[in-house]
């Protein structure tokens, strides 16, 4: 079989090992890491317990059955109502006054829901993705050197851009 030559002199991997690590790092990156930030969040949530992640679960349920009996396609919805905030970066109130319940189709609660599941995924992905260039031994595909080969490549077409346009320090 066919040996690949290595970013290190003198070292070199057959063809199945290098695919048998691409596949490696493809699972990890993609699959194990998210998953495992994914479970890290929710022992924190829970405080660690099983027991205390079922309850939050069983709890919602139990709220969104004592709101009544929605519509067919429709869930019922508590709201804080207690008026708009005037900007972004003002927090909400710890507690809330009123309370309006709405219907909402279930159809756009999923819809929305999945986009924040699908985000946090990929933001998950992205750390995984760091983790495994900053952290991981190096790879037959050479990713560390060339993932800081791009980004300084970046680095001075970004500050020749700047310069150029007059917004460098060092005039």
């Amino acid at each position: 079989m066919a040996n690949i030559q290595y970013g290190i002199p003198g070292r070199s991997y057959s063809l199945s090992t290098v695919i048998l690590i691409i596949i490696n790092r493809t699972l990890s990156v993609f699959v194990f890491v998210p998953a495992a930030i994914l479970l890290a969040i929710l022992f924190l949530a829970s405080n660690f317990s099983f027991n205390e992640m079922g309850r939050t679960v069983v709890d919602s349920l139990y709220q969104m059955q004592q709101l009544g009996k929605a519509e067919p396609g429709q869930l019922l919805i508590k709201r804080c109502d207690d008026g708009r905030y005037e900007s972004a970066t003002e927090l909400p109130p710890v507690r809330c006054e009123h309370w309006t319940i709405e219907p909402a189709p279930v159809a756009n609660l999923a819809e929305r829901l999945g986009s924040t599941i699908a985000s946090m995924y990929w933001l998950f992905v992205v750390l995984s993705f760091g983790v495994s260039l900053l952290f991981w031994p190096a790879s037959p595909l050479n990713l560390r050197s060339t993932a800081a080969e791009l980004v300084s490549r970046l680095w001075r077409r970004v500050a020749g851009k700047i310069q150029r346009k007059g917004g460098g320090h060092g005039h």
